[in-house]
């Protein structure tokens, strides 16, 4: 599979950006009305706009694509009444109900999921062998202050979450969506996977200045740490379809941006030592 493109089958090893019509299918209609089944003709009729050729395969964009074809925006969007009930919230989510149930089976996963007597809805609650896990995604707004600066400390829930009969794991958006890191949680694998491929907004960009110690701690969940460093998050890895995250060589190593440096990967909180700076930094950006 070429870089970038993501393979349901091989999710651990693909890291996505681009979706197969294949995968799209199969992954929306999981969650589709039996009476509302789409195909890929369906795709190619309704979405011929959001379609792109990555070496000769079919594919739709996860920002600019995926989201419009899922909702909630978009003029042509899968309507809501096709939708199986609760709804799946967007298509981050999608994907990891997809990679959920492959893992536990569809029986085992519940979406939107309350605890009784309490307000708040779960993103996802799956039972694995008598264990209860609630998983909430948290996406890249959640680690950005708002119009009005105010901003939730990303471990405000996790340090408040007090119900001896749920885990709960919160699913940073640098955390790979796929099988090994759910596996992780569950205790049937040791090592997660982290990636940032897409993303723009870096950990110097959070506005808390405990951003190490809240990066660490969501990072601990999945045990994403290689060598005692996390810098192979941005690429590239042989072991998967992961090139180097462009803005390395084009905005920082090229100085076609003067305003970014190795800084935008350290975050807040960081000890000047080289030892922990160098702990955030791809190998070809770590300090000699």
């Amino acid at each position: 599979m070429p870089n970038r493109i993501f393979s349901l089958e091989r999710n651990d090893e693909t890291v996505s950006s681009f979706y197969t019509l294949n995968d799209l299918v199969l992954m929306i209609n999981n969650r589709l009305n039996f009476e509302n089944q789409i195909s890929e003709a369906y795709i190619r009729q309704n979405f011929y706009d959001l379609i792109q050729l990555i070496e000769n395969i079919e594919v739709i964009d996860e920002r600019n694509g995926f989201k419009i074809i899922w909702g909630p925006t978009g003029e042509r969007r899968i309507p809501t009444d096709w939708k199986l009930r609760p709804l799946v919230a967007n298509h981050y989510e999608l994907v990891l109900y997809n990679i959920f149930i492959r893992v536990v089976g569809t029986g085992n996963v519940k979406v939107q999921y309350q605890i009784k007597g309490e307000g708040h809805h779960f993103d996802f609650m799956i039972e694995y062998e008598g264990e209860k896990y609630l998983i909430e995604f948290e996406g890249i707004d959640h680690f950005k202050a708002n119009r009005r600066g105010v901003t939730i400390h990303p471990l405000e829930q996790l340090n408040s979450f007090n119900n001896p009969d749920f885990k709960l794991i919160i699913w940073p958006y640098w955390i790979q969506r796929c099988e090994m890191n759910l596996k992780v949680v569950l205790g049937l694998e040791i090592n997660g996977l982290g990636a940032i491929w897409g993303a723009d907004y870096f950990y110097n960009d959070f506005p808390w200045q405990d951003s190490n110690n809240i990066i660490k701690t969501l990072n601990a969940q999945f045990n994403i740490e290689r060598n005692g460093n996390i810098g192979y998050i941005y690429g590239p890895d042989e072991n998967r379809n992961y090139p180097e995250h462009p803005f390395i060589k084009g905005k920082i190593l090229n100085n076609i941006a003067p305003s970014w440096t190795i800084e935008k990967f350290i975050p807040k909180g960081t000890l000047n030592s080289i030892e922990d700076r160098n702990y955030w930094l791809p190998d070809r950006l770590k300090i000699k």
